[in-house]
């Protein structure tokens, strides 16, 4: 399992590169099941 608070979109500004960014993503998600889960955030609240 791995999680992120980042969409795929703005990976390519973590890893510096969109195409390092872009086979990252492609080989975490082949044959996998992504939820993508909305809504605010328990650890910001105040």
């Amino acid at each position: 399992m791995l999680t992120t608070n980042l969409p795929f979109a703005e990976w390519g500004n973590v890893f510096d590169s969109t195409t390092v960014a872009t086979a990252i993503a492609d080989r975490l998600v082949y044959n996998s099941e992504v939820l993508v889960m909305r809504g605010k955030s328990y650890r910001r609240k105040e």
